[in-house]
């Protein structure tokens, strides 16, 4: 009887093997290239020239924002404020003036025995 489950040598997918999407995504990333060497309009330069066209409608411009931005400004990424190591504390002394009028304090009362 087959042993089912578990690990068995030689099964599963091999090391460094692509699947379908990957060699896809691939295969257009090499045809882009291509087309752009050969002189040709890549999807972000066709976009920012419809954004710098004047005759180009309002909502295609804003089409072209809309899609280009991404690629042109990045968004912000969340920043680890954690800090290692004990808080610092930074002593802060300020200098005043010297008052222009000297007030006398009370004296302490005394303690109650």
């Amino acid at each position: 009887m087959a042993k089912h489950g578990g690990k068995r040598v030689g099964s599963g997918r091999r090391k460094g093997s692509r699947n379908r999407a990957t060699k896809l995504r691939e295969e257009a990333a090499k045809v882009a290239a291509a087309h752009a060497a050969e002189g040709g309009v890549m999807p972000l330069d066709f976009m920012l020239t419809m954004l710098r066209d004047p005759k180009a409608k309002k909502r295609d411009k804003q089409w072209a924002a809309k899609e280009a931005a991404p690629y042109v400004h990045p968004r912000l990424s969340s920043v680890d404020t954690k800090q290692k190591g004990p808080p610092v504390i930074e002593r802060v002394t300020y200098v005043l003036p010297a008052p222009s009028k000297v007030v006398a304090l009370p004296a302490p009362r005394p303690k109650a025995v």
